[in-house]
């Protein structure tokens, strides 16, 4: 499944650094992934979270055109909402496949660290009020999205 090198690189930076987990405490935590990058979580509670993840919804519909308008398959757009496993939730990003009325069909492009309920390259449905963020890439030209960065 080809991916250009820059994407990869965002995406696992943007989600080493932005995975929004709820800590017990409110405080930011840091854990050392696999292979000795940061992962933050954040409080769900964190008006940025919650601001990006507003901005997120808002803009679903512009998001919806790119897909829908890519007969050239010049777009790449990906997807980033929470997966659960009993009472534990991890973040992660797939690649949209397709749209229904309430919901997206996604290819995860995660390899899951805490929940094991789902894996690296499953389709999955989600509901689309449970996206959290997306990107819209023209090439290595980021077009739409990336709210948590911002």
């Amino acid at each position: 499944m080809p991916i250009n090198q820059k994407f990869i690189t965002i995406t696992f930076l943007s989600l080493l650094f932005f995975v929004s987990c709820t800590s017990s405490n409110g405080d930011d935590k840091v854990q050392e992934a696999l292979d000795g990058e940061e992962i933050r979580y954040l409080d769900a509670d964190d008006e940025n979270v919650k601001i990006a993840y507003e901005n997120a919804q808002q803009e679903l519909a512009g998001m919806e055109n790119y897909f829908r308008n890519d007969s050239l398959a010049i777009y790449q757009i990906y997807v980033k909402a929470k997966f659960m496993e009993n009472e534990v939730g991890e973040h992660m990003w797939g690649s949209m496949l397709s749209i229904n009325q309430d919901t997206y069909t996604i290819r995860l492009d995660n390899e899951p660290l805490n929940v094991h309920n789902v894996a690296y390259g499953d389709t999955l449905t989600i509901d689309k009020t449970e996206v959290e963020d997306f990107l819209v890439y023209e090439g290595e030209t980021l077009l739409l999205g990336d709210f948590m960065n911002w």
